[in-house]
């Protein structure tokens, strides 16, 4: 670990890295001790900035009004099948656990 902060700190000089190194890093250990997987944190820091910027994008086209996103057909569509698979995920879970 040590040469691995001195690596972060000689990027940029700061030590704000280091403190974000071992913080991601225990972020990173208790998600993978309760089971969560590392690959959708990752699309989710991948995906989010994309899904905020079209977010924000939308809002302006819509002059900040939240309604298309719920009554136009594709974007109905979209949440319908986001809603399904985490019920599907949930249901799923939910089977597989062990009943006490």
């Amino acid at each position: 670990m040590h040469s691995h902060s001195i690596g972060v700190y000689s990027v940029n000089r700061d030590f704000f890295d280091v403190y974000l190194m071992v913080g991601l890093g225990l972020l990173g250990f208790f998600l993978n001790r309760f089971g969560f997987g590392v690959a959708p944190a990752v699309i989710g820091l991948i995906l989010g900035n994309v899904a905020e910027t079209n977010l924000r994008r939308g809002l302006q086209v819509f002059d900040g009004d939240w309604t298309p996103f719920f009554t136009r057909p594709v974007s109905v569509a979209l949440l319908l099948l986001a809603v399904v698979f985490l019920v599907m995920s949930l249901r799923s879970s939910w089977k597989s656990a062990p009943s006490s």
